[in-house]
């Protein structure tokens, strides 16, 4: 594999444990720091659901995917999150070899929107799991004193 690929890998590899640390370390997965807010079960259930369908479809490998459940998700618990997140990381290599393997500028289709390249795939599935990252431990850090009361 080329070093630009290990290299995305090794950019989810350490998104992906941002995630496990986060889903570990926070006891209400389904609270949410204001109304209008993300839990951290939906952040985590979302940013892994996209992600996947990025890779797959860099890799041009057709995925089903149900965006809405992923924002519906409650009662995850921390070990659900962390298979989940664990299962991507399984498959991502094979991904991200199949999208080299067919070439980084070659156009890939989306229902309802402007085709995009391989490599655009990728480099947006990095960028938005990295995006929702954030925000999970943004939020966790929101409710950490909530949290710790709470207890």
């Amino acid at each position: 594999m080329s070093l630009v690929a290990d290299e995305i890998l090794w950019e989810l590899s350490g998104l992906h444990r941002r995630l496990r640390e986060v889903a570990s370390a926070t006891p209400a997965l389904d609270r949410k720091p204001t109304e209008e807010a993300n839990s951290i079960a939906v952040l985590v259930t979302h940013a892994i659901g996209a992600e996947l369908a990025w890779l797959h479809l860099a890799a041009g490998r057709s995925h089903t995917r149900d965006r809405a459940t992923e924002f519906a998700v409650s009662a995850a618990t921390a070990q659900e999150l962390i298979r989940a997140v664990d299962e991507a990381e399984r498959i991502a290599p094979d991904l991200v070899r199949a999208a080299f393997s067919d070439g980084l500028e070659t156009q890939r289709d989306r229902p309802d929107a402007r085709p995009v390249s391989a490599g655009y795939c990728l480099t947006h599935a990095v960028a938005h799991t990295a995006e929702h990252v954030g925000q999970a431990e943004l939020t966790r850090q929101l409710l950490a004193p909530t949290s710790a009361t709470a207890r």
